[in-house]
This record gives C-alpha cells, structure tokens and sequence, in this order.
C-alpha cells in the first residue's frame, strides 16, 4: 500500500502511515513536490511494488491530483 499525501494532507497521512505500521500493514508514504508535474518514474515504482495506491488531498475531486493519479494508472 502506498500513500501519497499533498500538502497539509501529509499530517493526516503520517497518522495513517502510523497506525497502519502499528498493525502490520508495510506501507509507503510519500509528500509529492509537485502537483502538476507526475514523477513517473516514482509511480511506475510503486505499481510494481504496491497494490493500492491512496491520495490524499486538499483540492478539487475533478481534475485533481488523486484523478491525475488515477488516470496515469489506468492508460
């Protein structure tokens, strides 16, 4: 499981990173730098090693960073 949390978002991340750990759960937390630039190589890592991928922002549902996300996954 990896968890991308953006901006003031990456705080409620970290507590999911936590608790997560607490249970067992080997999870991967990343604070992207940018919003408007995908580190391909980044996600591409992750979708060989992980088998979900959350997002956690504080944005727009449309057009949005998770939706970025999701549509660079599903081409």
């Amino acid at each position: 499981m990896s968890i991308l949390a953006l901006g003031c978002f990456y705080k409620i991340g970290k507590e999911l990173y936590d608790e997560l750990q607490k249970q067992g759960v080997n999870a991967t937390l990343i604070n992207p730098r940018f919003i408007n630039i995908l580190d391909k190589e980044t996600l591409d890592s992750l979708k060989e090693n992980h088998n979900t991928v959350i997002t956690l922002e504080d944005g727009i549902l449309d057009g949005g960073f998770g939706e970025k996300i999701a549509s660079y996954y599903t081409n």
